[in-house]
């Protein structure tokens, strides 16, 4: 099993290029590719030479025996208001994850501020987006994975979202129904709305799960902290991707624990959170 990293963060606090060596040298297989600043204009993928930049990062990547494995698309704010800000940056960005190499690019569900009472309709239009997403993934051989998410209520505390539980998510994959979409398991948004990681885990099984976002929290904030910062029983999650036969990667999702890191550390917090990932993959059994 391959362990990853969020890549954005560590290409934030150390650039592009050092960042890749210096992910390689803690140890990871892979890097999880992160285009959020093309929603704000920022992003150097959004430069006229973006395809030599692909190329040039791909290369360093090999020449350090890492690879890009997975990409998070860009969304909104507060929600995930994609055909505004958003959709119209996904034919480059496809292009950029086939060109980088990465297989599978998250891509997060509808969500307009609103879910109780409105679960359906969310479901429906989060089904249409996918489906309508297909062939631009199907042109450029990158699959797309939804994520389960999570809302605030009124009075500020975190409460379900679109896909949120296993069945809402398993009906948003299953109704889609196409080799082009999975599920990314959000290991954090499943603790913050309040169920046990390992039970969605098997609720999800194998063939729809093929992607995972780890990460540790207090089970009140969405943290972004690395595993045993947190409240998270890791042990239990462990076993039941044994239990289903996971074969995905291990891709972490630690951007507190990364950003809040100084850049002289951060080849030593890349070593200790590498060790971390590798302790939990060797459980995974």
């Amino acid at each position: 099993m391959r362990l990853s990293i969020n890549f954005a963060p560590v290409a934030k606090k150390l650039g592009y290029e050092d960042g890749i060596r210096a992910c390689a040298a803690a140890g990871y297989d892979a890097l999880d590719m992160g285009f959020f600043s093309m929603k704000s204009g920022e992003s150097p993928f959004l430069r006229d030479d973006y395809r030599s930049l692909c190329d040039t990062y791909l290369a360093i990547a090999k020449e350090n025996n890492v690879v890009f494995n997975q990409a998070h698309a860009p969304f909104g704010s507060p929600y995930a208001k994609y055909s505004v800000e958003s959709v119209p940056h996904f034919p480059r960005m496809f292009e950029c994850c086939a060109r980088l190499g990465v297989e599978t690019v998250i891509i997060h569900p509808v969500q307009d501020g609103r879910f109780y009472g409105h679960e359906e309709e969310l479901l429906e239009r989060s089904v249409e987006f996918y489906k309508s997403l297909i062939p631009m993934a199907r042109e450029f051989g990158v699959k797309i994975a939804t994520e389960n998410m999570w809302q605030r209520d009124a009075r500020g505390y975190i409460v379900d979202d679109t896909c949120a539980s296993p069945e809402h998510f398993a009906r948003c994959v299953d109704t889609v129904n196409s080799e082009w979409l999975v599920a990314c398991l959000d290991i954090g948004h499943v603790a913050l709305c309040g169920r046990e990681p390992a039970d969605f885990i098997r609720a999800l099984g194998r063939d729809r799960l093929k992607a995972l976002h780890v990460h540790d929290n207090d089970l009140i904030h969405d943290s972004h902290v690395a595993p045993y910062s947190g409240k998270i029983d890791w042990m239990p999650v462990c076993h039941a991707l044994a239990e289903i036969g996971y074969a995905g990667d291990f891709t972490y999702e630690i951007d507190s624990t990364i950003s809040s890191t100084p850049p002289e550390l951060c080849p030593d917090m890349l070593k200790y959170t590498h060790e971390i990932g590798r302790y939990l993959i060797s459980n995974i059994k």
